[in-house]
């Protein structure tokens, strides 16, 4: 068991390490004019940081797996801390996206390790509520973040990366202090054929993924400069396997993915990570359906993060009394009928507000609690970490898959969001799809005990 005080520090880690993907987002003009940097060249300061995420889920997942989920937790904010302050030192471009790469990396040892850390500690029927608790954090630093970047450029851009220093100091010494010791699994072997797979093939797809063009999508994904990258992540997933399968302890056992419940999860992750994508666009498409300033198109989706903080509260309540298939099921229909009012009726203030807090309540049933929640519940104890590196990992391909389409869709269409409604009306097909995914969720196997966890039924409470 972990303390509620514990639980905190846990919490604002996840807060921490959210926080700083979108705070950068006010300083890109000033780098753009400071340095001279190329217009194309400025989503290096995002795709650097995705980039280095996800080859290092799967890496700090694994070793908090074999060696300690605390010692990995307190050596990734090291390095996320770390990363800020040399971004915060930079005096040209370069040392940035270095900073950037590290903060990635750091990320990528914080959040699975967490979701991991709560599965380990916590009986299930407590698990539901420090879960919203995470989801709450996620959605105060997507809410906070463009507003708190935006009053500490004003002193300085470096400002939104000297504030992650005291903070993550702060944190490994109330970590260090504070969390219960683990010393992870008894063994020396190290799956480092598997590990460099993994990384491997989600690196060369989110590569891919990031040179496609969104003015000439279909002609960038089948050019050399996107497919070859494509077609080998791809053709690596075979290989990976097999190795997997030989191996006396696989980073990724073949076995738990052999659960069906675990596979449609991760599914279900790369849908919740496309339909993420519809609040990114939410500023643009408001600018077009209220014909509002880029300012005023930010401020009037405040509604839509607010329904998503609070909606992952909620969920987290809900997991240890209704069925978690339920919960996913109800996210995905109410977030295909807030896009449905948005795409149709968005030009109306009153249906835009009205669509975009259904939206927030429906993604915080689709991307949060109820995913991760299942994965606590299938995946072996010292497999957890790895199994939840996966899940966060399908969800950012799923984000660059989105925003890809969400671009190539945008370039056309005069209904009630202009040029968006095409893309929106597709993103409604995405959740129709997720949602006959999600019909296939079945009771959910408790790996430690061996006992049922009903996800289409009411939880059974697990008192370990």
């Amino acid at each position: 068991m972990i303390s509620r005080y514990q639980i905190f520090l846990l919490v604002s880690a996840t807060f921490l390490a959210s926080l700083d993907a979108s705070i950068i987002g006010p300083a890109l003009n000033t780098f753009r004019i400071e340095w001279e940097v190329a217009e194309r060249d400025l989503s290096w300061v995002f795709s650097a940081y995705f980039f280095f995420y996800l080859v290092g889920a799967p890496l700090m997942a694994r070793v908090s797996d074999l060696r300690g989920r605390k010692k990995v937790l307190i050596a990734s904010m090291g390095i996320f801390t770390a990363g800020s302050l040399l971004i915060a030192m930079s005096g040209s471009y370069a040392p940035l996206l270095v900073g950037r790469a590290m903060q990635g990396i750091g990320v990528a040892g914080i959040m699975p390790v967490i979701l991991a850390y709560i599965g380990d500690r916590l009986p299930r029927e407590k698990q539901g509520m420090a879960l919203g608790m995470i989801g709450l954090s996620l959605g105060l630093a997507f809410l906070l973040g463009p507003l708190l970047g935006g009053l500490l450029i004003s002193y300085s851009w470096r400002a939104l990366f000297y504030i992650n220093i005291p903070l993550g100091i702060a944190f490994m010494i109330l970590a260090y202090k504070g969390l219960p010791e683990d010393s992870g699994r008894k063994t020396t072997v190290f799956d480092v054929p598997g590990l460099a797979i993994m990384c491997a093939a989600f690196g060369l797809l989110a590569w891919g993924i990031n040179r496609i063009d969104v003015n000439d999508f279909l002609a960038s994904l089948f050019s050399t400069r996107c497919l070859p990258y494509l077609a080998l992540a791809t053709a690596l997933l075979p290989l990976l396997y097999r190795v997997e399968s030989r191996s006396p302890s696989p980073a990724l056992n073949p076995k738990v993915l052999r659960s069906r419940n675990m596979v449609l999860v991760n599914i279900l992750s790369i849908g919740a990570g496309v339909s993420m994508v519809s609040v990114f666009f939410l500023p643009l498409a408001a600018s077009e359906a209220l014909h509002v300033s880029a300012s005023g198109a930010s401020v009037r989706i405040l509604p839509a993060v607010a329904a998503f903080v609070l909606g992952s509260l909620a969920c987290g309540a809900l997991l240890s009394k209704s069925p978690t298939r339920t919960i996913l099921l109800g996210g995905q229909l109410l977030l295909a009928s807030g896009m449905s009012m948005l795409a149709w009726k968005g030009n109306i203030p009153a249906v835009f507000y009205a669509s975009i807090v259904i939206m927030g309540c429906g993604l915080s049933g689709i991307t949060g609690p109820p995913l991760r929640y299942i994965v606590n519940a299938e995946a072996p104890d010292r497999e957890r970490g790895t199994c939840q590196a996966l899940l966060l990992s399908c969800q950012v391909i799923g984000q660059l898959i989105g925003g890809s389409g969400m671009g190539a869709m945008s370039d056309g269409g005069h209904g009630a969001l202009g040029p968006y409604t095409t893309a929106y009306f597709a993103l409604i097909g995405v959740t129709g799809l997720m949602f006959l995914v999600a019909l296939g969720i079945g009771p959910t196997k408790d790996a430690v005990g061996g006992s049922v966890v009903a996800a289409s039924s009411p939880v059974a409470l697990n008192t370990r």
